[in-house]
């Protein structure tokens, strides 16, 4: 976590997608959180002479928009954007306080170009333990999410997929995407035009030592094909960030 300077806590790193341009995040201005929209524009910065490649600059553009407010027995986490080409898209997980099983959920939202909201938000999850950690890529048709699912007791989390229409309306129901003996965590997706990509940690080979793995899965979110272990170090590889 760190401090803005508005003096607003990040409970977790803020997150730009679609046009480069629009930033998201969760903070905390009092004991809860609330979602967050600001636009920037990043411009290329004049490189000084030392510097082969030039760094970006970003430049907000108005003030920053409390896209999901605070109540007093609720907060909201784990925010990821997407553009479609004509609007946002946007999934966080809600979990209420105090904590009680079964009460972390997934929520979707859509907002417009300019970041005001548009409708209500659809809840897309309604297992009896917590659903975190989600992240989201637009298809083209319709949004496709990964994200971790405590399944049973949380013994083990795992990755599970759901569906949503342009509408954000909930499309099928959950699919199970790892059944691994140990954890699997913190799934990052990624859409090539044709199929998605998955990542995420998981210590299915020593408890507590994670290391990153990679697997295709259909626009339904099933699975292709077999996972792929892509880190082998000492000590864990965590939270993988994905991208096509």
């Amino acid at each position: 976590s760190n401090e803005h300077d508005d003096g607003v806590w990040l409970y977790s790193p803020p997150e730009m997608r679609g046009r480069g341009t629009e930033w998201i995040w969760d903070g905390r201005p009092t004991d809860l959180n609330d979602a967050w929209f600001r636009r920037v524009i990043v411009l290329p910065a004049a490189a000084p002479p030392i510097a082969p490649v030039p760094t970006d600059v970003c430049t907000p553009l108005g003030s920053p928009t409390t896209m999901i407010a605070r109540a007093t027995d609720r907060v909201h986490n784990g925010v990821s954007l997407v553009w479609t080409g004509t609007g946002y898209g946007m999934i966080w997980n809600q979990f209420y306080s105090p904590w009680a099983a079964g009460v972390d959920q997934l929520f979707f939202q859509r907002l417009q170009a300019d970041g005001t909201v548009l409708g209500t938000p659809t809840q897309l999850t309604s297992d009896t333990w917590w659903e975190t950690n989600p992240d989201m890529v637009w298809t083209g048709t319709q949004y496709a999410v990964a994200y971790e699912n405590g399944v049973t007791n949380r013994s083990y989390d795992q990755v599970y997929t759901v569906r949503a229409d342009a509408a954000g309306a909930l499309t099928g129901g959950a699919v199970a995407f790892t059944a691994t003996a140990r954890e699997s965590k913190a799934p990052a997706l990624a859409f090539d035009g044709t199929d998605l990509g998955i990542a995420w940690q998981d210590d299915r080979n020593e408890a507590g030592a994670f290391e990153i793995y990679f697997q295709r899965a259909g626009t339904s979110g099933t699975a292709l094909g077999s996972a792929v272990r892509l880190t082998s170090v000492a000590g864990s590889s965590r939270i993988p960030a994905l991208s096509w």
